[in-house]
């Protein structure tokens, strides 16, 4: 489970990045399960976070094996949305 941006109420300058989320994304890809799921919540307040966003998806599109569902309960293009991610039977 991963939380991107900042944690609600706490220091802004405080927040996760484009490369350390990457590479904790690749790190819990090598331990997740056959049929494991990864779920990551996305903050695009900042240009930072955006690019951030872009990159979580891109990632999530370069792995095919995976069944993705990104669910976003607003039309704005700065609202939050989830990604849910679940690994096929085999790789």
């Amino acid at each position: 489970m991963f939380n991107l941006g900042w944690r609600p109420n706490s220091d802004k300058n405080i927040m996760t990045t484009l490369k350390t989320s990457l590479i904790a994304l690749d790190n819990c890809y090598q331990l997740l399960n056959p049929q494991g799921v990864i779920s990551v919540i996305v903050y695009r307040k900042t240009e930072i976070q955006n690019e951030e966003a872009l990159a979580v998806e891109k990632w999530f599109k370069e792995k095919d094996d995976f069944i993705v569902q990104k669910i976003s309960l607003s039309f704005n293009d700065k609202a939050p949305f989830l990604l849910l991610a679940a690994l096929k039977k085999t790789r």
